[in-house]
């Protein structure tokens, strides 16, 4: 309603993205620990990655329809629509009707000590601490090309639609990763994974930040997506793996908090060192280098960052019953 008329003041816009994170941070952990009790325990990731998989399909084809939509009805009406998938979204989850056990009777005057109990619950388990730590700092790198899109296309081409066909490429490689997750895990182990695809969403960052025609932004964006966003799933996963049922929501809620924290403040910060020291481009290369000396630092110096990590993943029994079967041939194999 307010861009159909014709506000552009950044005022309200800024209030609505404030209204739509809150309503985004309460439904996220809901959501989130949700899942774990639909499957079991040892398809944990396949369910997160096919999550993740369904979001991203709406990410490559969101952009294909926006353009479209603006196109012939304008930004209004692209992002009414973008309200109904929404409300659509709800009515889907209303359809579960396995029964899904809360937490119990909060009232509002226990809302204090509820936030500081859930944050004494998630400082307990060292799972979550590691974590918590570890997609912050990946966050830390990551973000500002998140965030400065629009900003980097304007660098690269002055094609209208370059932004847009950056999303969808960010969002294509973001659907083959969340795709094939599950399996690469099941295969080289979840520690490999979470040392693996950081170091490549930094590659990508590197080649977008040389990155000077629409091709090779695009490939950039395509390989970021393909690795970056899937990063947070395999760590998301392994909070949700080791979470008790009864206080999972709460540990939840506290990780993503400080994932969405961290993602706000050092997005401000990048893009001000970007604005007034060092430009968005080498403020990125800076961001590439210092991811990966950070992995390193972390597997040389971090005994037991694989361990907490990989938690029960590296029993060979688990393993063997989540990779792939396949028919045997006729030589039996």
């Amino acid at each position: 309603v307010v861009i159909h008329d014709g506000v552009r003041s950044t005022a309200p816009l800024t209030i609505i993205i404030l209204i739509q994170g809150v309503a985004q941070a309460l439904a996220n952990p809901a959501y989130g620990s949700m899942i774990p009790l639909l499957v079991p325990r040892e398809e944990l990731l396949g369910a997160l990655s096919l999550s993740g998989m369904t979001w991203n399909t709406g990410r490559a084809v969101g952009p294909a329809l926006a353009a479209l939509t603006i196109t012939l009805w304008g930004p209004a009406a692209s992002i009414a629509g973008n309200a109904v998938s929404f409300a659509l979204m709800g009515l889907v989850l209303i359809t579960i009707k396995r029964p899904l056990h809360g937490g119990g009777t909060v009232h509002l005057r226990q809302f204090w000590s509820e936030i500081r109990q859930s944050a004494r619950k998630a400082g307990a388990s060292v799972t979550t601490r590691t974590m918590m730590l570890t997609t912050s700092v990946l966050q830390l790198f990551v973000s500002l090309l998140f965030s400065t899109v629009p900003t980097y296309a304007r660098q690269v081409d002055h094609w209208k639609r370059l932004p847009m066909a950056l999303f969808a490429a960010m969002g294509t490689g973001a659907l083959i990763g969340a795709f094939s997750i599950a399996g690469v895990t099941a295969r080289i182990g979840r520690s490999r994974v979470a040392t693996l695809y950081p170091t490549m969403a930094g590659l990508a960052v590197l080649l977008a930040s040389l990155a000077h025609s629409a091709p090779l932004a695009l490939f950039a964006l395509f390989l970021f997506g393909m690795f970056g966003p899937v990063s947070f799933i395999s760590f998301g996963a392994v909070v949700q793996r080791d979470a008790p049922e009864q206080s999972r929501g709460r540990i939840l809620s506290i990780y993503s908090a400080g994932v969405g924290f961290s993602f706000g403040a050092f997005s401000i910060a990048g893009g001000y060192i970007a604005d007034h020291a060092l430009g968005l481009r080498h403020t990125m290369l800076v961001c590439a280098i210092g991811l990966w000396v950070c992995l390193l630092a972390v597997r040389i110096g971090w005994k037991d960052w694989c361990r907490i990590i990989n938690g029960r993943d590296s029993d060979p029994k688990w393993r063997a019953a989540t990779l792939p079967r396949f028919p045997a041939d006729a030589t039996g194999r």
